[in-house]
């Protein structure tokens, strides 16, 4: 209670300063002073004039609200009939794609629980599957239009400098059924002639969606059984979990048209303010866009801002607003400092007032044949909205973060993306080296995520990002990308959407681990443990165990190795010393002890091979051994889980794909890890690499588990090269 207190003038001073700054004149408020010394906030209308200037965009209207509900304009006239028409944009540059085959829609759907709103969209037939998942694409603002992601992140085309159109060579629609929406009402070609259907909160603007969902569906039921994924960026971190708990109610209560959710996905989002908040000043800092004098200064008014957040709630009121101006005088603080930089990626400056220059697209849709293709009569094209910017205002510092662990617990899928060098949205969760509301979310699977292992994302045999995976949750980092990863990095964004919405990107660790291997082994196979020569003394079977498939006869025997220094045996057969000073590498024949159940864990292995393995086992008198095939949820466990795993249907399993051919033992002597070796080659499997549970490794997961074994290889065949 006494630090609440303590922080209580702070607050009422900020409240006051920002609460007068809304009632009296700029001249009046000019002379108010602050006591932190901090840069204030600017208006809600200067701040969102701001951000649409930084896109180089200038929409004719603020707002697509029609006055009165008996305007005699042609597309109130026009509203019964303009639902849905096929369309072909003009000057398509062609590429030998068919735009007539590949079903592109646009449109308007009437919004049943508004007063007179009718919501734009545009939707594009994947060009590789019409099964392929439905996918919806929402950008923030809040109240910029949709169609600043078709012509310049992930659609089909893409505007050149003479308004023609380029095919999209990394276009979303090459994975997915994909849909634009204008959203909230009022935004691009949205529309309303009832000023009640601005929205100012969540709820609004998700029971709109969902309305706007089941009107889509109704048009189009060939659709309806697809996988459904909602995906956007930066305020959309609001949007996108508000619209996936609504869709998700209305599935369970089973409101008209079933709509198959399967994830969603967030990129440079704002979800949970009060944590996202105060990763502003360490990112500023980590990036040199402050000093240490600044960053202790600017962070006075953190404890400042947490309380009003906690004082907003989430519910969205008047205290929203001013917690608005408390927080944000955080971001104007770095601003004022760091200068003209793009503040959407801090790589780039921003030339006068422009950090891009997206005014194409309003030349292009402005024109009369593309709005005649488009069937939106004389409805201006709201590019950003100040308006409904501000009228989101009280939703701003609002958690979204709370209504996502019940969708995690249902087995609906969330990815949070980010590009690097974004700062209004950054990556950064600097004690945890991720995103901080990410991990701070409290669901079944937080333990488990928080320890995953960061994992490389690999694209065409290039690392693009950095991955955590648990679960139905994934958190990526994507380098090289500011705010709008689909635009900076295309490549990377559209592997990573396929992947995602296949249920294989948690794989993704699997294919780099497995390319960095085929890339330093040449194709060539690995022995984790050292293929030494081979001992004459040795029997061709695993012939110190009881012929006997008992574990209890298995555990009561040990067999002593024999008696040496790690690095004494290592010399003499050939294993660098660096090599076990400097990595996680255990010599064969170190004097351990027998560690862990008995049991053969394989990774790359296919469950067709069972019947080979166990052949192979047999001649040796090896039964008695579980083995176990690595499956999909098993990459980011412990080696000892993994080890004492148990799979008593291998039909049923979902073998994790693509990994490296590993062999791991566990509960074997250093003499019988040998004899298995030796014979594998005689077995009629492919060449496989080999491992051994030991104390150090069985609390760490599989994927760090192979880095470590690449790491090692990659010791232990330079110096042989320097040998050689």
């Amino acid at each position: 209670m006494e630090r609440k207190n303590s922080l209580l003038p702070h607050l009422l001073t900020f409240l006051s300063l920002h609460l007068l700054l809304l009632l009296f004149s700029p001249i009046a408020a000019a002379k108010l002073t602050n006591p932190l010394g901090l840069a204030r906030s600017s208006f809600p209308s200067v701040h969102a004039k701001q951000l649409i200037r930084a896109f180089n965009l200038f929409p004719e209207e603020d707002i697509n609200i029609i006055d009165g509900p008996d305007s005699s304009t042609a597309a109130v006239a026009d509203a019964p009939r303009l639902v849905e028409k096929p369309f072909r944009l003009p000057n398509l540059i062609e590429s030998g794609v068919s735009v007539e085959d590949l079903g592109h829609h646009a449109g308007y759907f009437n919004i049943e629980h508004s007063h007179a709103a009718k919501m734009f969209y545009l939707f594009f037939e994947s060009r590789t599957n019409k099964k392929d998942p439905v996918v919806i694409w929402l950008t923030g603002g809040p109240g910029c239009s949709s169609e600043l992601a078709v012509f310049y992140e992930n659609g089909p085309f893409t505007i050149a400098n003479n308004l023609s159109l380029v095919w999209n060579e990394y276009g979303w629609d090459k994975a997915s059924n994909l849909l634009y929406v204008d959203q909230p009402i009022g935004t691009g070609f949205s529309y309303s002639s009832d000023k009640r259907d601005i929205r100012h909160s969540e709820d609004g603007v998700s029971n709109d969606l969902y309305d706007f969902l089941q009107a889509f569906f109704a048009e189009h039921p060939e659709l309806a059984k697809n996988d459904f994924f909602i995906t956007g960026e930066s305020y959309a971190g609001h949007y996108i979990p508000a619209f996936a708990a609504r869709v998700h109610k209305g599935n369970k209560a089973k409101e008209g048209i079933h709509i198959n959710l399967k994830g969603f996905a967030i990129g440079n989002g704002l979800t949970d303010p009060a944590v996202q908040y105060k990763a502003y000043t360490d990112f500023a800092l980590d990036n040199g866009l402050i000093t240490a004098t600044e960053y202790n200064r600017i962070n006075k008014v953190l404890p400042v801002c947490e309380m009003a957040i906690k004082l907003c709630g989430t519910d969205g009121t008047v205290s929203c607003m001013a917690s608005y101006f408390v927080c944000n005088t955080i971001f104007s603080s770095i601003m004022a400092k760091a200068g003209n930089i793009n503040y959407y990626d801090i790589r780039k400056k921003c030339e006068g007032s422009l950090c891009y220059d997206f005014s194409n697209m309003e030349k292009f849709l402005n024109q009369k044949p593309v709005r005649e293709s488009l069937g939106v009569g004389d409805i201006e094209f709201v590019s950003c909205s100040s308006t409904v910017y501000q009228a989101m205002l009280v939703d701003w510092m609002r958690n979204l973060e709370v209504g996502i662990p019940t969708l995690l617990e249902d087995g609906i899928q969330l990815l949070v993306y980010a590009g690097e060098y974004d700062l209004i949205c950054n990556w950064l969760g600097r004690s945890l080296g991720n995103s901080r509301w990410v991990h701070a979310m409290e669901w079944s699977g937080q333990k488990q995520f928080v320890t995953s292992p960061e994992v490389p994302f690999v694209v065409d045999n290039s690392e693009a990002g950095v991955l955590k995976n648990h679960g139905p949750l994934s958190f990526l980092k994507v380098h090289d990308a500011g705010h709008m990863v689909p635009m900076d990095q295309p490549k990377a964004a559209l592997e990573m959407l396929r992947r995602w919405t296949r249920g294989s990107i948690a794989e993704s660790a699997a294919s780099a681990l497995a390319f960095s291997l085929k890339t330093s082994l040449n194709n060539s196979p690995l022995l984790f443990i050292p293929s030494i020569s081979s001992n004459p003394l040795l029997p061709p079977k695993i012939s110190t165990l009881s012929s006997s498939s008992s574990s209890e006869n298995y555990r009561s025997h040990q067999l002593k190795l024999l008696k040496s220094t790690p690095r004494a045996s290592s010399e003499r057969e050939g294993v660098p010393g660096e090599l076990i000073e400097d990595s996680k590498f255990v010599p064969l024949n170190a004097d351990e002890m027998i560690f862990g159940p008995p049991a053969l864990l394989l990774l790359g292995f296919e469950v067709e091979e069972a019947e080979k393995i166990q052949q192979f086992l047999k001649q040796l008198d090896g039964e008695f051994l579980k083995v176990i095939y690595c499956t999909e949820d098993m990459i980011t466990r412990s080696l000892w889980d993994a080890m004492n795993t148990s799979q008593p249907n291998l039909e049923a399993l979902k073998i994790a794909k693509p990994l490296p051919r590993i062999c791991f033992f566990s509960g074997l002597s250093g003499e019988e890890m040998m004899v298995f070796i030796d014979s594998f080659p005689e077995s009629g499997l492919e060449p496989a690499i080999f491992a051994a549970l030991v104390p150090n490794s069985a609390d760490k997961p599989l994927a760090e588990l192979i880095e470590e074994i690449v790491g090692d290889h990659e010791m232990l065949t330079a110096k042989e090269k320097e040998n050689a």
